[in-house]
């Protein structure tokens, strides 16, 4: 009776150990697709902030065309 009492208590211990182990893949799985989230949310903001940097360059030199010509029309005038 006690050598089966320890056999049962080694396969709960086994099946306890089993159910960890199911868990942890499951939560490294989680942090897994969390990570790729992040790492797309990252490549996403690094893209914005480019397109940012592009649209307000591309306005800066349209206002100095802007005051370029204006120049140009003062000097006309004048």
């Amino acid at each position: 009776a006690k050598i089966m009492q320890d056999l049962k208590d080694k396969k709960d211990k086994i099946s306890g150990l089993e159910k960890k182990l199911n868990d942890s893949l499951k939560e490294k799985k989680v942090i897994q697709s969390e990570c790729n989230r992040l790492k797309i949310l990252n490549c996403n903001s690094k893209l914005i902030s480019e397109k940012n940097a592009r649209i307000q360059q591309q306005r800066y030199e349209d206002i100095v065309k802007i005051y370029q010509s204006e120049i140009k029309n003062l000097e006309n005038i004048l």
